[in-house]
């Protein structure tokens, strides 16, 4: 059946055989007999139809029958019922236990794959296509999360760690997941890089925001470190001491735009720019990585991407592996077939822009499940954790800063809690010494310090 390969990568990934990427954004390979993977224990079918010594059958809801797929018929229906204190999207919420000549089984009637699939491909997203906001994407506040109430919670690694549990009860050796992250991914989108620079900044400021000549002058030929946005040297100093005080790994990752027609894509700007070429040596003495910043062209034209990705490649003189859509402006499975066919195989869009929480369902890195064709690609999603603008901007959760604070640091907590990535995204204008939005700056670094108090180097004493 054309979800055979679906089902079983959404197996193993709940019981942990998927592994995510390694910091170098390649897949690790793990080699492991036959006896030792714990998939082989787990059938996805009716009772009558599992091999004898699969120990755990989990019951189909039928979610995928051809009858019912991508129909009205698919979609849940509000209110959820709970399996084990769970959502739980499709199925029955209960289970059985049966003897068998090779131990007991455990017969499950809750549909975790279905549910668990339905979250980690977008399902809804592709089904309601109608629903999108100005800039073409998909309102978290529409979302099946966020009306069931559970957004903020990985859903998916619950459904892992439960079904885990359950199976250890039977005698069955599996993994429990450990607390810790798997990586830390600093980013910071290269939006609005400088205040102003060249002619045109020049005059902008001087005709549209009445600045006086003298402060004109100053804010757009001043040096590069001396320019209102330059906030790098800081922030960076501070990832840094992360990557040197966390046990996991940590990288920093800039976001970098090319230019396009789009209005909402200014400023558009070059790496020939004097401030531009000024950060981009301070990023690689700091070690920082580069994607590319896909502009809102791109998202309202997928075929463009990867002539973008080639003039970014050009510019920097090195290939770029990962990316992110501009406004988090990701629509449809044809945005993720543009960025593989460019050559691009980590995307860090997966969050909604106007409300906090798991779009993906996880905390975990995910191969790209296209809804439409239900193929397994090779791209990897990488869940976006928190991006400033969606906590303080009035148009998104517009929260204050001990709200923010909480929103924040509780999704940290989950991701540590399930082994999970985290990825924070804050842009260089929000961490300005006089910050301008009241509380990015100080939000950042307790951030920071709860990733490095959560994930500690441990430094062994010498004898």
């Amino acid at each position: 059946m054309r979800h055979d390969k679906a089902t079983e990568y959404i197996l193993s990934f709940l019981l942990g055989e998927a592994t995510p990427p390694d910091i170098s954004g390649k897949i690790r390979i793990t080699r492991q007999t036959q006896e030792q993977r714990s998939p082989d224990y787990v059938a996805y079918c009716r009772p009558e139809e599992a091999e004898p010594y699969q120990r755990v059958v989990i019951v189909p809801s039928g979610f995928f029958d051809y009858e019912i797929y991508g129909r009205a018929e698919s979609m849940p229906t509000l209110p959820l019922a709970e399996w084990h204190g769970l959502p739980l999207l499709f199925g029955d919420p209960r289970e059985e236990q049966v003897e068998t000549p090779y131990g007991t089984r455990l017969v499950i009637h809750a549909d975790l794959v279905a549910s668990s699939y339905f979250l980690l491909s977008r399902y809804e997203e592709v089904y309601h296509r109608e629903l999108r906001d100005e800039h073409g994407r998909f309102p978290g506040k529409q979302s099946l999360p966020y009306r069931a109430g559970f957004l903020e919670r990985p859903l998916v690694d619950e459904y892992a760690a439960e079904l885990r549990r359950l199976m250890s009860e039977i005698g069955l050796a599996v993994d429990p997941i450990s607390p810790g992250f798997s990586a830390v991914a600093l980013t910071h989108d290269l939006d609005q890089p400088y205040y102003s620079s060249g002619i045109r900044g020049f005059l902008r400021l001087l005709l549209k925001e009445r600045l006086s000549l003298r402060k004109a002058y100053r804010y757009t030929f001043s040096r590069a470190n001396e320019d209102l946005f330059f906030s790098y040297g800081r922030f960076l100093d501070w990832n840094v001491e992360t990557q040197r005080k966390c046990a996991a790994p940590v990288r920093s990752i800039f976001f970098i735009k090319t230019p396009s027609s789009h209005p909402l894509d200014k400023p558009n700007y070059t790496l020939h720019n004097r401030k531009i070429a000024a950060i981009i040596r301070l990023a690689r003495r700091r070690k920082v990585e580069f994607g590319l910043h896909l502009n809102l062209y791109c998202s309202e034209h997928p075929e463009a991407v990867e002539a973008a990705k080639l003039e970014l490649e050009k510019q920097l003189e090195e290939p770029l592996l990962c990316s992110r859509h501009h406004y988090l402006a990701v629509r449809e499975p044809e945005d993720y077939n543009a960025l593989m066919a460019a050559g691009i195989y980590h995307d860090y869009s997966m969050a909604y822009a106007d409300v906090a929480g798991f779009r993906l369902g996880t905390s975990r890195p995910v191969r790209f499940i296209n809804p439409q064709s239900m193929l397994v690609t090779d791209l990897i999603l990488h869940p976006l954790t928190v991006m400033d603008y969606t906590l303080h901007d009035e148009k998104y959760m517009n929260l204050d800063y001990a709200e923010a604070e909480r929103v924040a640091q509780a999704m940290v907590a989950q991701a540590y809690k399930h082994h999970g990535e985290v990825t924070l995204l804050f842009h260089n204008e929000n961490l300005l010494l006089d910050d301008p939005h009241i509380y990015h700056t100080r939000l950042y670094r307790a951030l920071l310090r709860q990733i490095i108090k959560l994930s500690p180097v441990v430094e062994i004493p010498q004898l």
